[in-house]
């Protein structure tokens, strides 16, 4: 068994931190000789702004902020500019390939869906790396037509120590070869390995099933490896009003939660594929063939995930569907929640690329370029609860654009095998496998612990040395099923917990007489785990005068952050969580009026009160069952 105990106040940690806010800005549209626009989501919501800059948007767009939310720098696949809207240090001939030296020569931006990401260096704070590809144009092995791909997937790194802390790029780390072979064009998606600390990124061969994985560490990008899985898909080829499965113009995403990818292809298809973030594997090849709709200006282009994970979306100029990713059949699954309402004819606002956004929210860009974004209101949300506002958001300027952003804030995969970087307790109190070797427990510790082998049991006791105690004591954070047990000093069983699996195990005892205890943890099924510590601490009051639970509030207090409070339209939860919670809003009568799911693969979630009355209302952090915390929050107006 392997300890470490600490006071109960360290685990209040800096909330900052959770949320990594690098999606905070979005920057938007491609007027020239006006002021451009874009969205920050610094305070939960969407807010448009305008900004003065030279760099335009076509359709390729990437950024990234600090973990403050503090924009770096963004690019549209032509140039590089920094925080000041100016050309990013040693920028000079970034991203060369016949689009860029050729074809999109005024420099606004390449015509390439998803053809640049930022991620965070994992070996470095201040280094960034962006991932990118032009293309080339060729002739094609079908009939007339000359087709567009990438010759190979480059990175280029930005150092933010370079041109007094504004960031630019060294020449040996500009343009550096990732993968070589013909690709398909765009669809550049990233994912974090189990570790939380790593980036896979993966791509896919031009004209077949082969995919290609890199492996981001502080040591660098790895070799590519690569997998055959799922159908060819092949050129863009037509013949009258049929095309083939075909690779242009269309987006990639994983599931929030990483456990799933998906891209869709140009002729109204769909895949979807489970994902391994330890091994980068992709498994469980799904498709479904839409059928062509709407012809005449029409094709599959956009996709993302909703907030859960679970339900993927799918648009077409013209429409969107909805698929629910549990069914066992996808495409039976398949629903349309819209249908372009044709709105600013002649220029109608078509649906194009989609981006899931820190309000929880998919906003989606128009391909033929209007001042409007579309969005997905409840988009976790089954059928047509999840609200389509079409031109929902207006904009200051034209628009076609929107940014492609990976999970930042996917942490560690808990309790898998390659979780390799969480912290491990430290081995330094064991043997505790009996009653006479038991770890002796102050009241208000923590002590974080593991199981460490089938069978062991570890003991604690502690002293009350006047008589009518209450005794409240919570066993948290189980990486298995774990069991709690207070015993008398002779070894006489006086509470057990009742709870199976990872729920929180808790034991309230009132009125304890003067004497010797034992806290028992144990695992009913043998289970055990040697890197993951569970948290265990008591607390010991005279008389009855505290809530059952407020030893527990105390040391959770800063482990979850909501404001602004009072708040007018919007609140912000922010929070780091090893399982799924909910935050549950009531009025003064105890009817609940609003609620929202905390996924523990984000670090903060909003919730609307914009419709609610100025009142004073009580909120509650629930956890498998468990209250972790409880406060109010003022609505004003």
């Amino acid at each position: 068994m392997r300890h470490l105990i600490v006071g109960v106040l360290l685990i209040h940690l800096s909330l900052y931190a959770f949320s990594q806010s690098r999606d905070n800005i979005w920057q938007l549209s491609y007027e020239p000789f006006v002021p451009d626009c874009g969205l920050d989501f610094s305070d939960g919501t969407a807010d448009t702004f305008s900004v003065f800059r030279d760099l335009n948007f076509f359709v390729t767009n990437a950024s990234i902020c600090d973990s403050s939310g503090n924009l770096l720098f963004y690019t549209n696949g032509h140039w590089i500019a920094n925080t000041n809207h100016d050309s990013l240090y040693n920028t000079d001939h970034f991203n060369p390939g016949w689009a860029t030296d050729t074809f999109y020569t005024d420099g606004d931006g390449i015509g390439c869906v998803q053809c640049a990401l930022a991620l965070p260096d994992p070996g470095n704070e201040q280094q960034y790396y962006l991932i990118h590809s032009s293309f080339e144009r060729f002739y094609t092995q079908k009939g007339n037509w000359w087709d567009n791909q990438p010759y190979h997937l480059s990175f280029s790194i930005i150092d933010m120590n370079l041109d007094g802390g504004l960031g630019g790029i060294s020449n040996e780390l500009k343009n550096v070869y990732a993968i070589e072979d013909t690709l398909v064009l765009g669809r550049l998606t990233a994912c974090k390995h189990a570790n939380g600390r790593d980036w896979w990124v993966v791509t896919h061969e031009y004209n077949s099933n082969r995919f290609y994985t890199v492996l981001i560490t502080p040591d660098g990008v790895s070799e590519p490896f690569s997998q055959y899985i799922g159908e060819v898909t092949k050129p863009y080829f037509k013949v009258g009003n049929q095309k083939e499965d075909n690779d242009i113009g269309s987006q990639a995403f994983f599931s929030p939660d990483g456990s799933k990818y998906t891209f869709v292809s140009n002729n109204f298809s769909v895949f979807l594929f489970d994902f391994d973030r330890c091994s980068g594997l992709l498994s469980n090849f799904r498709k479904d063939s839409i059928g062509i709709t709407d012809i005449n200006l029409s094709s599959t282009n956009g996709c993302s995930f909703s907030p859960n994970s679970r339900y993927l979306y799918v648009n077409s100029y013209r429409r969107i569907w909805q698929y629910d990713t549990y069914a066992p059949d996808l495409a039976a699954s398949r629903i349309e929640v819209a249908v372009n309402d044709e709105y600013g004819a002649p220029i109608q606002a078509w649906f194009f690329m989609n981006q899931l956004a820190a309000d929880n929210k998919i906003y989606i860009g128009t391909f033929n370029g209007t001042k409007a974004l579309h969005y997905i209101d409840q988009p976790d949300a089954s059928g047509l609860a999840c609200n389509v506002v079409q031109h929902g958001l207006q904009l200051p300027t034209y628009n076609v654009s929107i940014p492609n952003f990976p999970n930042y804030d996917l942490g560690a995969l808990v309790g898998s095998g390659c979780d390799t970087l969480s912290p491990a307790c430290v081995n330094a109190y064991e043997p505790n496998d009996i009653k006479q070797d038991a770890i002796h427990l102050k009241s208000d510790e923590l002590i974080q612990a593991a199981i460490g082998s089938a069978g062991d049991v570890d003991y604690y006791r502690f002293s009350i040395k006047s008589n009518k105690n209450d005794l409240k004591v919570k066993l948290t954070n189980l990486p298995k099923d774990y069991d709690l047990w207070l015993l008398k000093k002779n070894g006489t069983l006086l509470q057990q917990s009742s709870h199976n699996g990872l729920k929180n195990e808790k034991i309230i005892a009132p009125d304890l007489p003067e004497g010797t205890y034992y806290l028992v943890v144990f695992s009913p099924d043998n289970e055990f785990d040697t890197q993951h510590c569970y948290s265990l601490s008591y607390e010991k009051t005279e008389g009855s005068e505290k809530e059952e639970d407020e030893f527990f509030f105390a040391a959770l207090e800063q482990a979850y952050r909501i404001y602004p409070n009072p708040a007018t339209d919007w609140v912000n939860i922010v929070y780091d969580l090893s399982s799924d919670a909910v935050f549950e809003l009531f009025n003064a009568y105890g009817s609940k009026v609003a609620s929202v799911t905390l996924y523990h693969y984000f670090k903060n979630r909003t919730l609307n009160v914009s419709n609610l009355p100025a009142a004073v209302y009580g909120f509650r952090i629930t956890s498998n069952g468990e209250l972790m915390q409880q406060g109010n929050l003022a609505v004003v107006r």
